[in-house]
């Protein structure tokens, strides 16, 4: 085999592998963000309007929310010199996405108490405060004082930057903002073991887009068999040239062997 041949072999080899692995990577960080709940996303086409916080304290008078979170977002403001988006949120938000958090989350304390605490994300610590450990904090928007109480450990990879749409989120309580029973519901979400679950699917919500994590989850692990299949026929491949042509050489090798003693 010339030595053209050897590195165009070994050339497709690498790129097979360097795809197979970015495949894989790219995957494995997907599902690992992939929780089990389902998110109702408000659709901005929609001719209906979005449910408000004061519709779905009704509904929980009727329905458990046990593990259901909601979220509104407020008017852009700015902390210091950084443009951030205040949201509203309950004590089950940081709890069903699962997200990593230095310090706590909102609690059912922080709800009932209407105490004026804060989470933000570690990028957001960074640039107020110089330093990701950032509880204890405070931070001041709206005319209003907050104190941090928790710090998302936001993952810096490749798939969360081009996922991100670039928005400095502050979550905070929904009772600490005096208006928040007419501030409308941007995302519903809820785990799909939640004792709610089917009775929520069956709300007339047709403005909101529904996006199941765990149906998207299987998605994902059925396309991670199908490289699995393709890895395995590419090695079983490569290993079947690599016998036949050894096969090939060491009979040809023994072919001209016998050819000599015959001559002689």
């Amino acid at each position: 085999m010339s030595n053209k041949r050897i590195l165009s072999v070994l050339l497709i080899t690498v790129l097979t592998l360097v795809a197979f692995c970015s495949c894989f990577y790219i995957s494995g960080n997907a599902l690992s963000q992939l929780t089990n709940i389902t998110q109702l996303n408000y659709n901005l086409k929609s001719d209906t309007l979005p449910l408000t916080i004061k519709d779905i304290e009704s509904l929980s008078e009727r329905i458990s929310f046990n593990q259901v979170s909601f979220c509104a977002e407020l008017d852009e403001t700015n902390v210091k010199e950084e443009t951030v988006t205040p949201v509203l949120t309950n004590e089950f938000y940081f709890e069903i996405y699962g997200q990593t958090l230095n310090g706590s989350g909102i609690t059912k304390e922080n709800t009932e108490n209407k105490n004026k605490v804060a989470v933000i994300g570690s990028s957001l610590a960074l640039k107020l405060f110089f330093n990701t450990d950032a509880v204890g904090m405070t931070i001041e928007f709206n005319d209003e004082s907050y104190t941090v109480c928790g710090v998302i450990e936001e993952n810096e990879n490749i798939i969360n930057r081009l996922s991100t749409d670039g928005k400095q989120r502050v979550y905070i309580p929904y009772t600490c903002y005096s208006d928040y029973g007419n501030c409308n519901i941007d995302t519903i979400s809820y785990s799909n073991s939640a004792s709610s679950a089917p009775l929520i699917e069956q709300m007339a919500l047709s403005q909101y887009h529904s996006t199941n994590f765990s149906d998207k989850a299987k998605v994902i692990k059925s396309f991670e068999h199908i490289l699995f299949f393709i890895l395995f026929v590419a090695l079983c491949f490569i290993s079947f040239k690599i016998w036949y042509g050894t096969c090939k050489k060491a009979c040809n090798r023994y072919k001209r062997k016998s050819e000599r003693k015959l001559l002689f």
